[in-house]
């Protein structure tokens, strides 16, 4: 069986290696399109012709802004087509990581695409049960395609923690309880009010809001709304595996507040370096696999996430505690879930 995963976006997010490795040891040959063909991108990839099926992960990656507005729309009016000529015949996985692509909600174009794409699939991946409801009842999708799958254990790329005090002492952060925010630095993630929280609430824990932004102005705005704050450190750049490691094995807890998301591997990775974390209650479809005494929901950013926050940074972290989330997020148990909907999307074509 081979499959062609698309788009490449292994750089800057190990998830599609991590599952191709794993599908490799299951005898599934997973290959990746080499480039970008300008035109008809999905169409025109030449492995394609030799795959069984098209794995799609991002499919925004073939109808996002990238340059003008003329543009934009020819690439939002294609993506219909250019996804009709590239399956010619073949079976479509598609794996559900947003419901719809960060920063178009609004888009009616957007909203025809990944419904489109929803619907052209023979299987759909997703990384909760309360996704799959989302999803459902959003594009209207019948429910024997949904394949549930966790979001796998991104800790494997990093190893386990160095101890806390070594850590700080390489990041020459003193003993304060130390919360993060992580991953790439983007509006959707809500760090604009968390910032505000902080200068407001002055809870008991300092904040470090680290990664790279790609919008240098969003990076520079949210430095101004900190205004100096003692308490509140950036590093908003490109982190290596090593230095992630070291946020992470410093850190007593870290707080997500995305505006909305169906997953999240920054909390996944989290929860398998048994980091604390706070995340929203509306944040329902993130699957961390709770009740846990090391996930925090809370209602809203008020006064009460200082007692809440607190509480989770006295908490602190233990490796040891997420040894069974990183076993039922192994990616050797997700590959095997892949492959088996792979044989039931060829068997549908038969």
């Amino acid at each position: 069986m081979k499959v062609l995963f698309a788009p490449d976006w292994r750089d800057g997010n190990p998830y599609q290696s991590l599952l191709a490795e794993a599908l490799g040891r299951l005898g599934v040959e997973v290959v990746f399109p080499h480039g970008y063909c300008r035109g008809m991108p999905l169409a025109r990839m030449r492995e394609r012709k030799t795959a069984d099926i098209i794995h799609l992960h991002w499919p925004e990656a073939y109808y996002s802004k990238k340059s003008s507005e003329l543009l934009f729309l020819f690439r939002r009016l294609r993506f219909g087509i250019d996804l009709r000529l590239a399956l010619s015949g073949r079976a479509l996985v598609a794996t559900a990581h947003n419901l719809l692509p960060h920063g178009q909600t609004a888009s009616a174009l957007a909203f025809h695409n990944q419904k489109l794409f929803i619907d052209r699939a023979d299987a759909v991946m997703v990384h909760s049960q309360a996704s799959r409801q989302v999803i459902e009842k959003t594009f209207t999708v019948k429910e024997s395609k949904f394949w549930f799958v966790q979001h796998g254990d991104l800790s494997v790329t990093l190893g386990a923690p160095i101890a806390r005090a070594e850590a700080r002492r390489q990041l020459w952060i003193d003993d304060r309880p130390l919360c993060l925010m992580f991953g790439a630095v983007d509006p959707y993630k809500g760090i604009e009010d968390v910032i505000r929280f902080w200068r407001a609430h002055r809870p008991a824990v300092r904040l470090a809001i680290i990664g790279r932004s790609w919008n240098r102005k969003y990076a520079r705005q949210l430095v101004a709304l900190a205004d100096g704050d003692e308490d509140i450190r950036f590093e908003l750049d490109w982190l290596s595996n090593d230095q992630l490691r070291q946020w992470l094995s410093a850190a007593d807890c870290a707080i997500f507040n995305y505006q909305a998301i169906l997953t999240s591997g920054g909390a996944s990775l989290a929860r398998s370096y048994g980091i604390p974390i706070l995340i929203p209650s509306r944040l329902d479809t993130v699957d961390l696999t709770e009740p846990c005494d090391r996930v925090f929901r809370f209602a809203e950013i008020g006064p009460s996430l200082s007692a809440l926050l607190e509480t989770a940074a006295a908490r602190g972290s233990s490796f040891e505690s997420a040894a069974d989330w990183r076993s039922q997020t192994s990616w050797d148990a997700i590959a095997a879930v892949h492959k088996q909907a792979y044989e039931q999307a060829l068997s549908n074509r038969s």
